[in-house]
């Protein structure tokens, strides 16, 4: 198995605190962990509103930085056939609560993300 060592890297900057998911129509996840350099921690709490298997999720979640309500985001992953493959689109709808844009370092986050889980499809044979 190879891993891009950025992301490997990233994902050792970060420890998990707490994690649970009930992934089903009004189900509930969510993620907690710190960052090493910042001490940050981050909280992740989510609600699924529609899963439709090999084809949509939509689903709302809050982010907290440190005991602070950063954002409410809406998120839609939406998945289509393609030649070869299967094409994702992706789309969020954030509300930062903080008075600041976060837009580039979410759209980062989220890069890092959807890397991620293309390196783990590569891993297990996946083709692009």
């Amino acid at each position: 198995m190879t891993l891009n060592l950025t992301l490997i890297a990233a994902a050792q900057r970060w420890t998990l605190l707490r994690r649970s998911m009930d992934f089903r129509v009004g189900g509930q996840e969510v993620l907690e962990g710190r960052f090493h350099e910042s001490g940050t921690v981050t909280l992740f709490e989510a609600r699924y509103h529609a899963i439709e298997p090999a084809r949509r999720l939509v689903y709302t979640y809050d982010l907290h930085h440190s005991g602070r309500f950063h954002s409410v985001t809406l998120s839609s992953l939406q998945l289509e056939s393609e030649a070869g493959g299967t094409g994702v689109s992706y789309t969020e709808q954030i509300v930062f609560l903080n008075g600041k844009d976060g837009t580039s370092d979410r759209h980062h986050g989220t890069e890092i993300q959807f890397d991620m889980i293309e390196a783990n499809l590569r891993s297990c044979g996946a083709k692009q």
